[in-house]
């Protein structure tokens, strides 16, 4: 299973450098490097987008893809989901 998720890793680290925030979290890094600057961090959020460049847009499927391999050990169902209109805010304070 340890190789599963490291092939995840690879391949989402690979699919992120392909997109313009990927190249861009690169050359900053490289910067940073060349001139002993701290190097930027590298979250969710810069994973979907980067000093304005887009990234890997997440969505279910990617995280499906990431988690697949637990259907090998629990059961699972497929079940139609829809979503209608958005949570809305909590308005108690």
């Amino acid at each position: 299973m340890v190789d599963y998720y490291a092939e995840k890793v690879k391949f989402y680290a690979e699919k992120y450098i392909a997109t313009a925030a990927g190249q861009a979290f690169k050359e900053a890094t490289t910067a940073a490097r060349r001139s002993n600057r701290k190097l930027p961090g590298l979250d969710s959020e810069a994973l979907r987008s980067f000093n304005g460049a887009e990234g890997i847009q997440w969505g279910h499927e990617e995280v499906y893809d990431i988690f697949e391999i637990l259907a090998e050990v629990a059961e699972t169902v497929d079940f139609d989901l829809a979503i209608s209109s958005p949570i809305p805010e909590n308005t108690h304070s």
